[in-house]
């Protein structure tokens, strides 16, 4: 993608990041992003999801933040199940300040 192509996709956060400044007005808490997305796909997504933390951060959405959020990549796993059936694993286990 060209890194026009790439900042339309981060763009689309905006939204997003609007709702958690929102929350944060409530109660302060660190933004935690997590991508759960296959290896190469995770580090795609985790490069737009940086690029749009930036841009936002540039434009003060972060400022009354106690600290800067966070991008981590938790790869999914394949697993099989009992029943020999494929099926992918979506837990992440994580709790409320």
């Amino acid at each position: 993608m060209s890194q026009t192509e790439k900042a339309e996709e981060a763009s689309r956060y905006h939204r997003q990041f609007e709702v958690f400044r929102g929350a944060r007005e409530v109660r302060d808490f660190q933004l935690v992003l997590c991508v759960r997305a296959w290896d190469r796909v995770g580090e795609y997504s985790v490069g737009v999801l940086e690029q749009a933390v930036a841009e936002e951060e540039a434009k003060g959405m972060f400022v009354n933040f106690s600290s800067e959020p966070v991008v981590i990549h938790s790869p999914r796993a394949a697993l099989i199940d009992e029943r020999s059936e494929f099926r992918t694993e979506f837990t992440f286990p994580w709790s409320l300040l």
